[in-house]
């Protein structure tokens, strides 16, 4: 019996195309489960298990960051900011969504965490909510159903 003269995760980067093929010959013929296993995890560790298992503590981390700059928004809004960029960089890297009543509460250009009457206004239309910013002059149009 023999064995391959490459490992697989060399072949990830130089032939992506043949990788299916080989893996279903390699199971199939030559290697044992043991190390399709140990070959399989170093093809994708970012599997979509990962967003499922971890998806409760990364949103519980948002929350917590979005709390924290709640909590320092008038004594220091720089931090409160460097609070949204945090959270805003964490849901982006592990591709979880932030959720709808905290999106509301900064502005997506500048990071700023809304103080009410201080640093956005609200203007309500027939169909749209309008958040404008008043660091960056950012409008943000989000609709409503009456």
């Amino acid at each position: 019996m023999w064995t391959f003269p490459l490992r697989i995760g060399h072949l990830r980067s130089k032939w992506p195309c043949l990788l299916p093929l080989l893996l279903f010959f390699a199971r199939k013929y030559i290697l044992s489960t043991t190390t399709l296993i140990l070959y399989s995890r170093e093809i994708n560790p970012m599997a979509k298990d990962y967003k499922k298992k971890h998806q409760f503590q990364i949103e519980s981390r948002i929350r917590h960051l979005f709390d924290e700059a709640q909590e320092v928004r008038i004594t220091d809004p720089s931090s409160a900011s460097r609070y949204v960029f945090l959270a805003r960089k964490l849901a982006a890297k592990a591709k979880v969504r932030i959720p709808r009543e905290l999106k509301r509460q900064f502005c997506k250009s500048c990071n700023t965490f809304f103080i009410p009457g201080k640093n956005y206004t609200v203007r309500t239309t027939g169909k749209t909510i309008s958040y404008t910013c008043k660091v960056c002059k950012m409008i943000t149009r989000i609709g409503y159903k009456k």
